[in-house]
């Protein structure tokens, strides 16, 4: 017996005014079973509405597969699904009318976290990183400043606006074993990554990422939150 099966792909398609189209097509020659290639579906779906193209699984409807299934559920199920990732695209982008300008000599620096050191600064310039949802922050330290081994529950990502960080993989904490990073470089690393860094000269580092935003050190005594 030869069975033909139909085979979908979808996909979202986001147009530059922000708006996601559906799109469901069917490969013009797939192979099953025997090897012969199915003749092209008698439809290809772009956007979908339009009473969802009356005609799809038109032909199919009447054709019955073993154990009872017509090719009507071949169809809808996989349309189904195209739809809800229609619908989930759509509700993911929630777009926004802030706007966010920060002239450096207008950035209000304060205290740094207590995660950090005494003679940090910080500046959060997008979101909270104590709470969940993307945000941006600036941290200023200076010269000679260490940030032993710790790691992150977030992918980091840093900016070296000014200054040298040096940073190093790993622990125990190792300057010789650290990389130089001037002003003008990036660089991100994975959650759970152990890494630490010292600064040459004073340097200010912009952090973009997801939060909430922690972390932890590799040796609870560098934790300068657990000293009285």
């Amino acid at each position: 017996m030869h069975l033909n099966i139909a085979v979908f792909i979808c996909y979202v398609r986001t147009d530059a005014a922000g708006s996601t189209n559906t799109i469901i097509r069917r490969p013009d020659r797939a192979r099953v079973g025997d090897g012969d290639p199915h003749p092209p579906l008698p439809f290809e779906l772009d956007g979908v509405p339009d009473g969802l193209r009356e005609g799809i699984g038109a032909k199919y409807n009447s054709i019955q597969l073993p154990g009872g299934i017509s090719m009507r559920h071949l169809v809808t199920i996989p349309l189904a699904l195209c739809l809800a990732v229609g619908i989930a695209a759509d509700q993911g982008a929630k777009p926004t009318n802030d706007v966010g300008l920060y002239p450096a000599a207008e950035i209000q620096w304060g205290e740094g976290p207590p995660s950090l050191a005494k003679g940090a600064q910080m500046a959060v310039l997008e979101g909270d990183p104590a709470k969940e949802g993307m945000f941006t922050m600036r941290l200023k330290l200076p010269a000679d400043f260490d940030v032993k081994p710790h790691w992150h529950t977030q992918v980091e990502h840093v900016t070296v606006i000014s200054g040298t960080l040096h940073f190093g993989m790993g622990d125990p904490f190792d300057r010789a074993k650290t990389r130089p990073m001037p002003a003008g470089s990036f660089g991100y690393w994975p959650i759970g990554m152990r890494h630490f860094a010292y600064t040459e000269g004073e340097t200010v580092l912009q952090l973009h990422g997801r939060g909430p935003w922690t972390i932890t050190y590799v040796n609870p005594a560098d934790d300068p939150r657990g000293r009285k």
